[in-house]
């Protein structure tokens, strides 16, 4: 289920919903606030996996699901 849509639209609301700003969710995932934005927008539909995982770890969203929103297989 390729979803990249939505899953901007989850990574946001995530993010919001815990009170952090785009820059400080960046630098718990080490990444540039540039590529939290990114995907955020939409337009980097594909982030690498260690972005996903800092994603489980500091949004709570699980790795499995949000892996497949973005075209990961299993």
């Amino acid at each position: 289920m390729y979803d990249s849509k939505n899953f901007a639209i989850l990574v946001k609301e995530a993010r919001v919903d815990k009170g952090l700003s785009a820059r400080q969710l960046a630098k718990l995932c080490d990444v540039s606030h540039t590529e939290i934005n990114n995907i955020e927008k939409g337009t980097r539909v594909k982030p690498a996996l260690l972005v996903l995982k800092g994603f489980e770890k500091y949004l709570d969203l699980d790795f499995k699901t949000i892996a497949k929103m973005v075209g990961y297989s299993d």
